[in-house]
């Protein structure tokens, strides 16, 4: 578990350090450099890795796949509409 802390430390170094620098805290200092594509994804294998690991060992069953999916039919609630017609401005 140590080794796989330490590998995830290190692999997603840029990205947390961008995160914490630029995203979160917006610091005023120097702009730290953004991460790659590359540091990017290999940073998310290595987490969606880790991820089948240790959940077969917590819950004693794998994960099919660890690539997000929209779960229902998300344009359902473009399909009516959710505001009432406002009636015409009235100029006095």
């Amino acid at each position: 578990m140590r080794d796989d802390l330490a590998k995830l430390r290190q692999v997603a170094r840029s990205c947390e350090t961008f995160a914490d620098k630029r995203i979160a805290h917006f610091d005023t200092g120097d702009t730290p450099k953004p991460p790659t594509f590359q540091e990017l994804d290999d940073a998310l294998d290595l987490v969606a890795s880790l991820l089948q690991k240790y959940y077969s060992i917590v819950m004693a069953s794998d994960i099919a796949f660890t690539t997000p999916m929209i779960p229902f039919n998300w344009k359902k609630i473009f399909e009516q509409p959710w505001l009432p017609p406002r009636p015409p401005h009235k100029n006095y």
